[in-house]
């Protein structure tokens, strides 16, 4: 949130893409963060390559104990609260159909 949102909380940047929903773009239904951006942006989205499309010996949210997890709630709690994250993992799971 510090790079998109000044100490007051106004949002800086005109739009805030979440990654997990990039992919809907490809659809007939974007999702809330994709739906409004502008045409330059949604072409630019559409033809960049993913290429970080890492392999993993187990599910991300495996490699946090509840230690972790908390470090991270404690860490990002500003971050979930303005970008509408929820800070369980459980949740973040199925927000990204893991």
């Amino acid at each position: 949130h510090e790079f998109t949102h000044a100490a007051d909380g106004k949002q800086l940047v005109r739009y805030i893409v979440k990654q997990e929903e990039h992919k809907s773009l490809h659809t007939a239904t974007p999702s809330p963060s994709v739906k409004n951006i502008s045409t330059a942006l949604k072409e630019a989205l559409m033809t960049m390559p993913h290429t970080n499309n890492r392999k993993r010996s187990k599910p991300w949210k495996e490699y946090f104990d509840a230690e972790t997890e908390q470090l991270v709630r404690d860490m990002y709690a500003r971050d979930f609260e303005v970008f509408g994250y929820s800070p369980s993992l459980n949740e973040s799971a199925k927000a990204v159909g893991t």
